[in-house]
């Protein structure tokens, strides 16, 4: 697992299903592989839960509900990285944090987490997508999407992943996914926690191992940042379905 440099820049997205029940077990593996972001999704937390990391600094958006406790997103990241906390503007289908980062000589990065919930409406949930790319050039969406499609190794396509797709080639973005499932349920799995990209085409590995408990496996993106512009070229492990220019 590689750790944060100079010219890197990792992050990990975990679907907790509850983080209060693995705030141990979370703290553990954060000093064990030290992601420089790491994004949360269904943290189940309330605005009166507490949830703070050491060396980290957490931003939340929690789901206000008279109900248990449910949804809601979050971000941890490094006290050492450049960032300011962009409040998430009001959103129909989505729930996301989001935190733009400042890395040295490159455009900000507005660094998403973000969580679809499944029963959700299906045919809006690209309004709030489109608002929240505007939040910088260079973008990163990652999360718990619940999209699926054959395309990145999911057992069905689902409205929403056929959706996903005609907007991310509508509007030139990219999907990342790792090669092995991330959500597991009763005899089945999918990979549902990916990643959107947009601009930011930098070269990266992104995989998927299962070291903490949930019905989701974390994902990792672990991305080279080169210094010279000039010389940047698209990763072949992006996927973009319809313009028939997937490769895997």
């Amino acid at each position: 697992m590689s750790r944060s440099s100079p010219i890197g820049l990792s992050l990990c997205s975990w679907n907790a299903n509850g983080l209060l029940k693995t705030r141990i077990e979370l703290r553990i593996f954060i000093e064990k592989h030290s992601p420089d972001i790491i994004l949360i999704q269904e943290t189940h937390l309330r605005p009166s839960h507490s949830f703070n990391i050491a060396n980290y600094r957490c931003y939340r958006n929690d789901r206000i509900t008279e109900a248990r406790a449910v949804g809601g997103t979050l971000i941890l990241i490094k006290n050492n990285i450049k960032h300011y906390h962009l409040p998430t503007s009001p959103l129909q289908a989505i729930e996301a944090t989001i935190v733009i980062i400042n890395l040295p000589n490159h455009n900000p990065i507005s660094t998403v987490s973000c969580y679809i919930p499944p029963n959700f409406d299906t045919n809006i949930f690209t309004i709030d997508l489109e608002n929240i790319i505007q939040t910088s050039s260079d973008c990163i969406i990652f999360g718990d999407l619940n999209a699926t499609l054959s395309a990145w190794n999911c057992t069905h396509n689902s409205t929403r992943g056929n959706k996903l797709v005609d907007f991310t080639n509508l509007l030139n973005l990219n999907i990342a996914y790792p090669n092995s499932p991330t959500r597991f349920g009763h005899g089945t799995a999918n990979t549902i926690d990916i990643a959107i990209i947009r601009n930011f085409y930098y070269p990266f590995d992104i995989f998927t191992t299962p070291d903490l408990s949930s019905d989701h496996n974390p994902v990792y993106l672990n991305f080279k940042l080169t210094r010279h512009q000039s010389t940047l070229k698209i990763p072949e492990i992006f996927l973009r379905v319809g313009q028939n220019t997937q490769t895997i």
